[in-house]
């Protein structure tokens, strides 16, 4: 957590202070994602996820002009104390087009671990989270480069008409999440890779659904800056299938009187 707070004193103000004086360009985006999540087995469980984007490219055009990016990816999460949670990630991305690498039909393999403090309070919730990944980046010549980056996330939930999230509850959320990466031929030489920032709101659909409707600024300080204005809807699935068969499946027949 100190070394998190030292990263934002002193990285984040010489990224904006260099940016503020630097020519950069701007893109508008639209991303969504699906999860469906399980218990395995005691204090384990496992997760699937699957993700879009579109980007408006040239800002003439309209928000879903250029379909960018899909992915899908596996989890698992083992909730080791009250407070901890490790977890074990591989993620395979299709890039139809990107920025870094400035290429077309690119593939990603990302293998990653990462493990989430909790901090559980009456009326708010707020996580620290340290993700490593391993990148498997594709080029021109379909080969894969790898790239090591560690990313610190801070990250605040508060329900807004109850004390808990469950159905029929509205939250509010915010994160500040700061990428720091090895040096490549494929995302440039910097090592302070992008800082993200997201806010939204989300809402219990039930007790086991929610939907997520929120808003990313990404920068990503290079010899010509981005900056990505991200809007995102998402929604998360717990126990689908069982609960899909409970609401399907009729009630057995009740005993007749004697």
């Amino acid at each position: 957590m100190k070394t998190l707070i030292v990263l934002i004193i002193f990285i984040f103000p010489e990224a904006f202070s260099q940016s503020a004086f630097s020519q950069n360009i701007s893109s508008t985006q639209f991303a969504n994602e699906l999860k469906f999540s399980r218990p395995l087995a005691k204090r384990w469980s496992g997760e699937l996820s699957f993700s879009s984007n579109w980007m408006q490219s040239p800002p003439a055009d309209g928000l879903f002009d250029k379909y960018s990016q899909w992915s899908v990816g596996g989890w698992g999460h083992n909730y080791i104390a009250a407070k901890w949670r490790i977890s074990l990630g591989i993620l395979y991305y299709h890039n139809l087009e990107i920025d870094e690498p400035q290429q077309m039909k690119s593939n990603e393999i990302r293998f990653s671990g990462q493990g989430i403090y909790y901090i559980k309070k009456i009326g708010y919730t707020f996580t620290n989270r340290s993700r490593l990944e391993w990148r498997n980046l594709q080029d021109t010549e379909s080969k894969y480069n790898s790239v090591l980056r560690l990313r610190e996330q801070v990250k605040l939930i508060v329900p807004i008409n109850s004390k808990i999230i469950r159905q029929g509850v509205f939250y509010g959320f915010a994160s500040e999440e700061i990428f720091i990466k090895t040096p490549s031929d494929e995302t440039g030489d910097e090592i302070f890779d992008r800082n993200r920032f997201e806010i939204g709101v989300g809402y219990g659909i039930t007790n086991d659904m929610n939907v997520e409707v929120y808003y990313a600024n990404d920068f990503v300080p290079r010899d010509i800056d981005e900056v990505n204005s991200i809007f995102n809807i998402d929604f998360s699935f717990h126990n689908l299938i069982p609960n899909l068969k409970k609401r399907l499946s009729p009630p057995p027949p009740s005993a007749p009187d004697e």
